[in-house]
């Protein structure tokens, strides 16, 4: 039976009013607060591998934030993420994020909800309860300024003007791409794709007739809302977009431009593609 983990309490915690009016998030309040339960649950259970499994809960957070459900660990097509997916989009160890999805999920814990994908509570491991006392802790916010959208919140520190963490763009770029519906996944960030990442994150995207975007955050909407390419659906055989070609300089745009949208016809049959060249959609791509 499939499992579905959903970060706790998401809304409450990692949103605010700001972050609910947009479509894309492009970064995740973290705690300031470390006197939480759990917090301290996870340095005495863990010892010296703590800051590993925290660096990867936040790396986890960033995940939650790019599914279509926010906080909700499941693909766009309804795909659990299950840790060894989660392990392969943020190139972390595996039995990592094992260890962090057995002991968030646990009921004394409570940082992680889980069902099955039926929505019935799994044997194992159990539907986590969404109020308990070890909830994730609470993000921090500036005491001057409280949202007056939202409820007071008790968990300030005195670190409240700790600027919060945000993934890099390298884990953003894997947690987008291999998150996404048709695309061969991948796997690393090898030397060249690091230079063309890096170049391509100096620029902007166009994504409609009034407004650009940075391009990681083009990605990441791209990645939800027009992946699969219209190109390569329905067509075993149909080519399959990789990291290298999302990399070229362009490639982002023209995906936004419709350059890979064959369902647009001229009134015809087939439509042109290039010089001398027509695509009939009722007969199978090649590349």
């Amino acid at each position: 039976m499939a499992v579905i983990y959903r970060i706790a309490k998401w809304s409450e915690t990692f949103e605010r009013a700001e972050s609910r009016k947009l479509k894309v998030l492009t970064w995740v309040s973290l705690p300031v607060d470390r006197q939480s339960n759990g917090y301290q649950a996870m340095v005495e259970e863990f010892g010296p591998d703590a800051p590993a499994l925290y660096g990867a809960w936040c790396a986890l957070l960033s995940v939650a934030a790019g599914c279509p459900e926010r906080g909700t660990l499941v693909s766009q097509r309804g795909t659990p993420y299950t840790p060894d997916r989660v392990a392969g989009m943020l190139q972390y160890p595996t039995e990592l994020l094992s260890r962090l999805f057995t002991w968030a999920s646990r009921q004394d814990i409570g940082w992680l909800e889980v069902t099955s994908a039926s929505g019935d509570s799994p044997d194992d491991p159990p539907t986590i309860p969404r109020q308990t006392p070890d909830d994730p802790p609470t993000t921090g916010q500036d005491p001057t300024r409280q949202d007056p959208t939202e409820e007071p919140n008790g968990s300030l520190s005195a670190g409240a003007d700790e600027p919060p963490q945000k993934p890099s763009n390298a884990q953003r770029f894997l947690a987008a791409w291999n998150g996404a519906d048709g695309v061969s996944g991948c796997r690393k960030l090898t030397p060249a794709r690091k230079r063309s990442l890096n170049a391509r994150c100096r620029e902007r995207v166009t994504v409609s007739d009034s407004e650009d975007l940075p391009w990681i955050d083009a990605l990441e909407a791209a990645m939800r809302d027009r992946f699969p390419l219209p190109c390569t659906r329905g067509s075993p055989d149909a080519w399959v977009p990789d990291a290298d070609w999302i990399l070229r300089p362009d490639s982002l745009q023209k995906v936004f431009e419709g350059k890979y949208d064959w369902t647009k016809k001229d009134g015809r049959d087939s439509i042109r593609i290039g010089a001398g060249q027509r695509h009939d959609p009722n007969t199978t791509v090649a590349w």
